[in-house]
């Protein structure tokens, strides 16, 4: 399957991603010497517990944020959820997240729909409603 080996890279550049976004802090203690604690963001450790134990609670925190600022590519973390734990919710913001793009090649359109239409199928209401308002649209 073609999806396959994009879901290993695109685990391992989370990974690494998460990595190189901790932050060094760094301190003088009374002593002289100097001591470093590397900390994480609350965003990274929400993102970790999505992939690395399909956090459902962790995947609403993180759909919120992104809903809120669609300031990081949430495209992984959905299709982590949707491909890998099976959690059905995660079908639609597949598509959505590709749809947020800016282009789309022909692949990523087809895999967008590929996931609107089972998210349709598995009962997704705003899916549905999308769905619905697209039918409406096109009978004008």
């Amino acid at each position: 399957m073609k999806t396959q080996p994009f879901l290993k890279y695109a685990v391992l550049i989370l990974i690494v991603a998460a990595t190189l976004s901790c932050t060094k802090e760094t301190w003088i203690n009374n002593d002289g010497t100097e001591v470093s604690k590397i900390t994480h963001t609350a965003l990274d450790s929400i993102k970790f517990a999505v992939v690395e134990y399909g956090d459902t609670a962790a995947f609403k925190e993180l759909t919120s944020l992104y809903e809120e600022k669609k300031n990081f590519n949430f495209y992984p973390y959905a299709l982590v959820m949707a491909k890998w734990y099976g959690y059905e919710p995660a079908d639609y913001y597949v598509y959505r997240s590709l749809m947020d793009r800016d282009t789309l090649d022909t692949h990523l359109r087809n895999i967008a729909a590929k996931y609107f239409q089972k998210a349709v199928e598995n009962g997704d209401t705003a899916a549905i409603a999308e769905m619905r308002k697209t039918n409406a649209a096109k009978q004008k």
